[in-house]
């Protein structure tokens, strides 16, 4: 599943509004306002125009680790 982290909190408030109020599904929250959503819900925050398609917000479980 994607992680998005976004990078302010105007953003994040945005993201959460369409995920719960739009788009719906079953996403996570984890700390440091990351998400954890499905690829269709990433498309459909691709779409909205919530979240970068070249992957700036993006964060994978990997590069998390790595930190």
């Amino acid at each position: 599943m994607p992680v998005i982290q976004p990078k302010d909190d105007k953003r994040y408030g945005e993201i959460l509004h369409e995920l719960c109020y739009r788009i719906g599904g079953t996403f996570h929250a984890r700390e440091e306002r990351t998400l954890i959503v499905s690829r269709e819900q990433l498309k459909a925050l691709q779409n909205a125009g919530l979240v970068n398609t070249n992957g700036e917000q993006r964060v994978t479980a990997r590069a998390k680790k790595r930190k």
